[in-house]
């Protein structure tokens, strides 16, 4: 395996968390940088980086990724609700900010640049037919506009010197770090822990598909010890074909890790317009990606773990990102545009 040094931009998020752990048990030397909104808080234990940047990813400077190899570049203002907070915002820090990075990049030579998108950009489909990476793109929100733009500007720069990759990943679960209790699959585990049944806030039709935190680690894990010829201005979508379910069968599942526990439909969303249900078959194909985990694996994994914390709340900061940053500007610890007050 080449050696490779590489940044991960959003190094103490969800995603981020976990992903560092995941390369330097496969001996990669990893660079964080990371706006530090949770940076004092561990679900479970972080494995320190050897070098820790907390900066704003709008800040950027070229000095800042001078004599790294490639970049996974994860730092966004990562969901809906916090994305419609304030929409100019999540332009700025998730489409200006990665071009930003990506250019800077290719000024001093970093080949491989691995973005991660979302399947959100797809939208609504209301039809039962599997999305492609060809298929048309639908985003609906800020979070998921912004990913579009990035997606269509870094493919501009792609050329024989320079490599993006997209990965669009399916919803993501399952333990981190830098814990999250508003997607799906953890959010309705931590209402079956603490109520002993699960709420669904919408009318359970809409599809998702669903992937493990560290089958998305191994997403990116391959990108950055594949061939250039094999990933160079690739799309993937990054998920299993078989773990695409309409949100009532996940909760059907989750249903399942506790005995005689049951579904509560509470309707409080019931025209959710976003619903994809994608199609995995390439990445499969071009990287033998086949995801270890399932739903109910997750399920299970988040569960034990809010019994071994004995969490009583969890729809809370800094476990609900909304509430995380609200805390910090109501604590005048960031403003308005998300920045630290200093």
């Amino acid at each position: 395996m080449i050696e490779i040094k590489v940044l991960v931009t959003g190094n103490l998020g969800y995603i981020g968390s976990v992903l560092t752990n995941y390369l330097i048990k496969k001996d990669f030397e990893v660079i964080g940088l990371d706006n530090g909104f949770f940076k004092d808080y561990a679900y479970v234990p972080r494995t320190k980086v050897s070098k820790q940047m907390i900066k704003d990813i709008r800040t950027v400077e070229i000095d800042d990724i001078k004599g790294i190899n490639g970049i996974v570049h994860l730092a966004a203002i990562s969901n809906d609700p916090l994305g419609e907070l304030n929409p100019q915002i999540t332009y700025d820090v998730n489409h200006k900010a990665s071009i930003k990075l990506a250019k800077l990049a290719k000024d001093v030579g970093i080949e491989r640049f691995i973005f991660s998108s979302s399947c959100s950009v797809y939208g609504s489909y209301q039809g039962g037919d599997f999305l492609s990476e060809k298929s048309e793109l639908g985003p609906i929100t800020a979070y998921a506009k912004s990913k579009v733009m990035t997606e269509k500007d870094l493919s501009k720069l792609a050329d024989k010197s320079f490599c993006p990759v997209i990965l669009r990943n399916a919803t993501v679960y399952g333990v981190s770090p830098r814990m999250r209790y508003d997607l799906v699959v953890n959010n309705m585990t931590g209402h079956l822990y603490t109520k002993g049944y699960i709420e669904m806030k919408s009318n359970g039709m809409p599809w998702r598909p669903n992937i493990h935190v560290l089958d998305v680690c191994t997403a990116f894990y391959k990108c950055l010890i594949a061939p250039i010829d094999e990933i160079h201005h690739q799309i993937f979508n990054v998920g299993m074909n078989s773990e695409n379910y309409r949100v009532k069968e996940i909760a059907d599942i989750i249903a399942s890790v506790k005995k005689d526990s049951e579904v509560k439909c509470l309707n409080l969303n019931p025209k959710d317009a976003r619903s994809y249900r994608v199609d995995f078959t390439k990445i499969n194909d071009i990287l033998k990606f086949q995801p270890k985990y399932k739903v109910k694996d997750g399920a299970k994994e988040v569960y034990q773990s809010l019994e071994q914390k004995k969490l009583s709340e969890f729809e809370i900061a800094p476990y609900i990102t909304l509430k995380q940053i609200k805390k910090l500007m109501n604590e005048n610890k960031i403003n308005e545009n998300l920045e630290w007050i200093n």
